[in-house]
């Protein structure tokens, strides 16, 4: 076994395996999470995420590895660490016939701790109304009161399964500049979300699982650095293909009469270079958002282990 050593860490996980039965959910799972950084855990259904993030947590047991959150594991700091930890489930159950904010006040009382002043703040930047009963509110509000529940408390580290599902687009903007408030002081966020939109304004690294295995892990910069871009321009000229076909790392020329679409993948420096000898009328260059990496990365690897 090997263990991974890193102080700045927030999550350390060390060849995690889970199996249900004879099904194997996650495959010896390697995993660091630094201090203050924004992880987006990201997915396939099935893939393993919720197994992962219940690990996490200790609501199931591993089969083998081993987990260490804020430097502690669970095994001699439960208590401690789930003070520090404010979670957020992917399927949200809440006390319908309790208000807003004696559902609040319920988790003030188990935690021992009260920010009236942090929540009020909150409620007013989500717009929630915390003196109706839970039961009578929509799904987004809902939401909005399991967002206030987790972060409440101030936590160290926010484990958060799908933060923004239910809520409209003005509320996410916010919800995501709450995050980066956290961030700047030193919080973390592991965060699980369908939405690659959203990971891709917020996190700061990506980790990518399928059948179990952490299949990639990089920082999005680099993942945007090392995608595909989409090229297409239009000449005052005609320009063979033959030409074309010696730049690097390009593929899926279509040519039609003045007008070239193309990929790029990699340096775009080359392609600059030869195109600039013809007259351009016209160009277009666009990345490759996070959606379209993930889909990419995991159609070509779908075959491999």
């Amino acid at each position: 076994m090997i263990h991974l050593v890193n102080t700045m860490s927030a999550i350390i996980v060390n060849n995690l395996t889970k199996y249900y039965g004879n099904l194997l959910a996650l495959d010896s799972l390697n995993l660091s999470v630094n201090e203050g950084q924004i992880f987006a855990f990201i997915g396939p259904n099935g893939a393993g995420k919720t197994t992962t993030i219940r690990l996490l947590l200790n609501l199931i047991k591993p089969t083998e590895g081993e987990i260490r959150l804020l430097g502690l594991n669970f095994k001699t700091n439960e208590v401690l660490i789930k003070q520090k930890i404010g979670f957020l489930p992917g399927e949200l159950s809440l006390y319908n016939n309790l208000k807003g904010s004696e559902f609040l006040t319920y988790f003030e009382n188990l935690r021992k701790y009260s920010d009236k002043k942090y929540i009020r703040n909150l409620s007013d930047r989500l717009d929630i109304d915390l003196s109706r009963k839970i039961g009578e509110l929509s799904k987004g509000n809902k939401q909005k009161i399991g967002i206030i529940q987790s972060l409440m408390h101030r936590p160290e580290l926010m484990i958060l399964d799908e933060p923004t599902s239910g809520l409209d687009p003005l509320v996410q903007q916010e919800f995501h500049q709450i995050l980066f408030e956290n961030k700047q002081e030193g919080k973390t966020i592991f965060l699980s979300s369908h939405v690659l939109t959203e990971v891709e304004k917020v996190a700061d690294r990506v980790g990518f699982i399928r059948d179990g295995k952490l299949v990639i892990e990089n920082d999005m910069e680099n993942l945007k650095e090392s995608s595909q871009k989409y090229v297409e321009i239009k000449f005052s000229e005609h320009i063979e293909r033959d030409e074309l076909m010696k730049i690097p790392n390009i593929t899926d020329v279509i040519i039609n009469d003045e007008t070239i679409q193309c990929i790029i993948k990699g340096p775009i420096d080359p392609f600059i270079k030869i195109i600039a000898h013809y007259a351009i009328t016209d160009l277009s260059i666009r990345d490759q958002d996070l959606e379209e990496i993930f889909i990419d990365y995991y159609l070509n690897n779908k075959g491999s282990s």
